[in-house]
């Protein structure tokens, strides 16, 4: 017994489970029992497409309809069964239809099947010996089953015939899954598939293709695979994914050339069996030739007309994973921007151009060109090197020049016809290099401090900064603050001073009349102090474009110190004292900033104040002589005035 017969009889009770309507379909069967000994019937409707589906499933003297015809009389839109699991197949595992369906050139849209444990799922679950499928278009599908599932059929059983159908959506399963059928099975006489064609993405695990899962030592001939995708992962082919018969079973058969696998490429193995993945076919093929190389033509009932696919009373649009795709221009949201810049040796100036982002951009490249004129974005000179997003623009020589940059994207070539390189190129920019004034060379000297500073090639404004600390002073008292500065380029030098905002650079006013290089700022008060100089060279204009003054800025803070003050002591007078008695020293201090005041004796050898010995414990105002003291000796007291620390 095979692999394949194994599996099917274990899904018998699957099946089962899933004989009759779905919730919210409303089968029709009045056609058929009103007349049931006809040979031949027309439906129109879904509700009596689902009729026959009813008939075909039930459980009870199912009919095959061996020996009869059921054809379509108008196109049918399944849309309306979608609810639950979507729509109940035509044909389970056993109970097969057996009889002739001819699609009459009509088309049946919005097949849903939404059941992973489904087996034998498609518009037809399974259909059997004798049985014949033709003319017939199902369009739009979207199936997502289990195992033998297919868009159409997913079994074809002994000698059943499938000819010049096509299906297109998206049909998804585990094993054996097709684009058009699930499974062709081989008995006593063999199953076939002839000249269909499927648009179907693909998905499935093992024996997948993109139009049958296996092929059974059964013919599947002149079929097109067009599928935008075909994935799996073991027995995968662009056509058939396993065929268990010899080469000529699957002759004359072709394949979309850019059908994606499952890796995301567009190489394809053999399986040992080159012919599963057919004649690669280019888009350009595709497209040229609405036969398909002459596989599908009037002579088998299709409308052909080149640029579209084969269908019936007229031909099929073409899906947009068949149409040319042609690269786009590269969209720049950012262009280069037309500048100016001092001259210098080793000067350059940085020309950028910035691409939007899309997913239609493949490989982006660049070329830089130097223009003819400011005018021409054509025929310039380019660059060499110059090809990345950003270019350094010499500017060691005076003068304008004049550039472009040309981005190009570039995509991969599926040989569909499409363009795969587009251009986008930008306009031209003007690069003008001219002498610029140059910062002045400052220094600064306040506090015995000084900072030298040296200006850059291009004259930029530059700033620099210096605090200080000082003592306040009395009424009027000042503090200057000074610049020294050098043109280095001829220029001439003006000066500005300016209050400034606390703890910022926002400058607030300039200073009335001061505009030299020292400003006297006033420190009789407390606090801190914001000041700026200003420093600009300006050099002559020669109508070049270069910036013809350039500024050096510095920034000043002041903050005041309180110091203590000296207390005010009233001297002490000298006295002599007799043997024995007590003499007291008395010394009188005023603090006159409300200071604490302490005190300090001390004796000396000599009439001196300094390096005395300190006397200990004598540390209040009033100091007493000890009354046995009988030698010449000298005393002072030290008052020292302390006031809060903030």
């Amino acid at each position: 017994m095979s692999i394949v017969s194994k599996f099917l009889s274990k899904c018998v009770v699957a099946a089962a489970v899933f004989v009759g309507a779905a919730v919210g379909q409303t089968p029709n069967t009045a056609w058929y029992t009103n007349n049931a000994a006809a040979a031949s019937f027309n439906i129109s409707t879904a509700d009596e497409l689902a009729g026959l589906a009813a008939l075909v499933n039930r459980s009870s003297s199912p009919v095959s309809f061996a020996g009869k015809t059921v054809k379509l009389a108008a196109s049918i839109d399944l849309s309306g069964y979608k609810s639950g699991n979507g729509w109940t197949p035509i044909g389970a595992e056993a109970s097969a239809f057996k009889g002739v369906f001819d699609g009459n050139g009509k088309k049946i849209s919005g097949l849903y099947i939404d059941d992973i444990t489904r087996s034998y799922a498609g518009l037809f679950g399974h259909i059997g010996s004798g049985a014949e499928i033709k003319n017939l278009g199902v369009v739009g599908v979207n199936v997502n089953g289990g195992v033998l599932v297919g868009a159409l059929v997913g079994r074809v059983g002994d000698s059943a015939k499938v000819a010049q159908c096509y299906t297109t959506g998206t049909v998804n399963g585990s094993n054996y899954v097709g684009g058009l059928v699930g499974h062709l099975r081989s008995g006593s006489r063999k199953s076939a598939v002839s000249n269909c064609y499927s648009t179907c993405a693909v998905t499935g695990t093992s024996r997948v293709g993109g139009i049958a899962g296996e092929v059974d030592t059964s013919y599947l001939q002149r079929c097109a695979a067009l599928n935008p995708s075909v994935k799996g992962t073991e027995y995968v082919g662009r056509v058939v994914g396993r065929n268990l018969g010899s080469v000529a079973n699957l002759a004359g058969n072709a394949a979309f050339s850019a059908i994606i696998n499952n890796v995301g490429n567009t190489t394809w193995g053999t399986n040992g069996d080159a012919t599963a993945n057919g004649a690669a076919i280019t888009g350009v093929d595709i497209q040229s030739s609405g036969t398909l190389n002459g596989t599908f033509t009037s002579a088998d009932g299709w409308a052909i007309r080149d640029g579209s696919l084969p269908g019936f009373g007229a031909a099929e649009a073409m899906p947009e994973h068949l149409k040319p795709i042609d690269a786009i221009a590269p969209p720049i949201i950012v262009p280069p921007a037309s500048t100016t810049v001092g001259r210098g040796d080793a000067a350059i100036r940085n020309l950028t151009v910035k691409v939007g982002s899309s997913s239609k951009l493949g490989t982006l490249s660049y070329q830089w060109y130097t223009a003819k004129s400011a005018n021409s974005n054509e025929d310039g000179t380019a660059i060499s090197g110059a090809n990345s997003s950003v270019y350094a623009a010499p500017a060691n020589v005076l003068g304008k020049f004049y550039y472009y940059v040309v981005v190009t994207n570039t995509i991969a070539d599926n040989n569909d016809g499409g363009k795969k390189s587009a251009t986008r190129t930008s306009d031209v920019v003007t690069v003008t290099v001219a002498i610029f004034a140059q910062g002045p060379s400052t220094i600064l000297i306040q506090a015995d401090t000084t900072i030298v500073y040296n200006p850059t090639p291009d004259g930029a404004q530059k700033s620099l900064s210096l605090n200080a600390t000082f003592t306040r002073g009395t009424v009027g008292a000042t503090l200057d603050l000074s610049i020294e500065a050098v043109s280095t380029d001829g220029g001439q030098l003006a000066y500005e001073w300016y209050t400034r905002q606390p703890a910022s650079r926002i400058l607030i006013a300039p200073i009335d009349g001061e505009t030299g290089a020292t400003y006297a700022a006033p420190i009789d008060s407390e606090g801190e102090f914001y000041y700026a100089v200003i420093v600009n060279n300006t050099i002559a204009d020669n109508k070049d474009g270069g910036e013809k003054t350039s500024s050096i800025t510095h920034y000043f803070t002041l903050e005041s110190a309180v110091s203590a003050r000296a207390p005010i002591i009233i001297p002490l007078a000298s006295s002599t004292i007799e043997d024995g008695a007590k003499r007291c020293l008395t010394a009188t201090a005023v603090s006159p900033d409300d200071g604490e005041l302490k005190y300090q004796w001390y004796t000396s050898t000599d009439r001196s104040n300094v390096n005395g010995s300190k006397v200990s414990d004598a540390n209040s105002a009033t100091f007493c002589v000890p009354a046995d003291t009988q030698d010449e000796i000298y005393y002072y007291v030290e008052v020292t005035n302390t006031i809060p620390n903030n």
